[in-house]
């Protein structure tokens, strides 16, 4: 069968999105099927590549409303979803450009059609400053959602969300489908398809953390919606005695520097207590994985997540996770959500301070790991999807 999967981001990007995108394709090519990606150019990229049997075809578009994404390249990406006649089309996100757009020409299409949504944001107010306080930015995604959704929900056969998890929030979408295509939506949740690929072998303690009694590790990409700044006061305020925190990012940038400053100025607090911080980038998947399996807990202090695959990853290596609230995190397993500063201070000392209890979320999130987040239990669920989608 032949299958595409568009996305606005895709490798070299290692973003959420992109990486669930890469373990559908896998699963996708191990059962079988010829597989494509229609996605964003990025530096560094040509239009057309092959990549693990994938065959993608990037397009100079980042958003399909702006100026700087050409007509002649949305033109291109249009021919392309027309000439390539696919058998099954899988869109992830409603917003994305790829997903936009794909709506012109929607009714010349053969392909089964699928929509897996990463979470619904438009319609969601965010608070800036002055002038006009986000007011305006919130009234273009209310136009938004009520121009575009209704078109995609008819325009696709199936919807994908990740848990079955319905709010005025991210998961809106999944009351709105769930009131007018009930039996339309499926349920299936991130999954890491290289996990089981890499041997994560511990990195020595002593190298990094000399001394260190218990190890939190934090891997987001540096910026202000990941909030490491506020992971770093927390474990400050935490004060746990000869621990460190260890945070991964992508790339050194800007936010990184705030970062490091940050650290540098509690220094003397930490040092009473023989805490450290240490920041690290631009690190192997193997390594970051090395020091995830060398963890004692795993950190998260993202103001907006949806379903965070590096909770998925902690719950692989047994690991517990202590996690701010957003998306469906406090419907998620293994670990400790928390909604305030003091909740997640309280968290890293009760991690701290009882085995017992890191024990008892391992366990719960091993066994939710193999029920619904491991590549068995992913494959699986696309596997009936796909069986349903062919032969209803």
């Amino acid at each position: 069968m032949k299958i595409l999967i568009t996305t606005f981001t895709f490798f070299p990007n290692k973003d959420g999105v992109a990486i669930a995108t890469a373990s559908l394709c896998d699963f996708l090519l191990k059962s079988g099927h010829k597989v494509h990606v229609a996605t964003s150019r990025v530096a560094g990229t040509s239009a057309t590549s092959r990549r693990k049997g994938i065959s993608i075809r990037r397009f100079d578009i980042y958003n399909s409303l702006l100026s700087d994404s050409s007509d002649q390249e949305k033109d291109k990406y249009l021919q392309y979803l027309i000439k390539e006649d696919f058998d099954l089309i899988i869109n992830q996100n409603w917003d994305s450009w790829t997903t936009e757009l794909f709506l012109k020409v929607s009714r010349m299409l053969r392909a089964k059609r699928v929509l897996v949504s990463h979470g619904l944001g438009k319609h969601i107010f965010r608070f800036h400053r002055k002038p006009f306080w986000g007011i305006g930015q919130w009234f273009r995604g209310l136009l938004w959602s009520f121009s575009y959704l209704p078109r995609l929900i008819r325009a696709h056969d199936h919807f994908v969300f990740l848990r079955d998890h319905p709010d005025l929030g991210r998961f809106l979408d999944v009351a709105i489908c769930r009131f007018f295509v009930p039996k339309r939506i499926h349920f299936i949740a991130n999954s890491i398809s290289d996990l089981r690929r890499t041997k994560a072998i511990p990195f020595s303690r002593e190298n990094r953390n000399a001394g260190a009694r218990f190890i939190l590790v934090c891997v987001a990409n540096f910026c202000q919606r990941k909030d490491q700044i506020r992971a770093i006061r927390v474990f400050a305020a935490a004060g746990v005695p000869h621990s460190s925190l260890v945070l991964i990012g992508s790339e050194d940038n800007s936010y990184s520097r705030l970062m490091r400053k940050e650290s540098h100025s509690l220094q003397q607090y930490l040092s009473r207590n023989c805490q450290s911080i240490h920041i690290f980038s631009g690190l192997s998947r193997k390594r970051i994985l090395e020091m995830i399996s060398s963890a004692d807990a795993f950190l998260l202090s993202a103001k907006e997540e949806t379903m965070p695959l590096v909770l998925i990853e902690s719950m692989a290596f047994k690991k517990p996770w202590i996690s701010t609230i957003s998306g469906c995190i406090d419907k998620m397993e293994g670990g400790l959500p928390c909604g305030t500063d003091n909740e997640l201070i309280q968290a890293v000392r009760r991690l701290s301070d009882s085995k017992k209890l890191r024990r008892s979320l391992v366990a719960k999130g091993t066994r939710a790991y193999a029920k619904y987040y491991s590549p068995e239990a992913f494959a699986l669920r696309w596997e009936r999807l796909i069986e349903r989608i062919f032969f209803p």
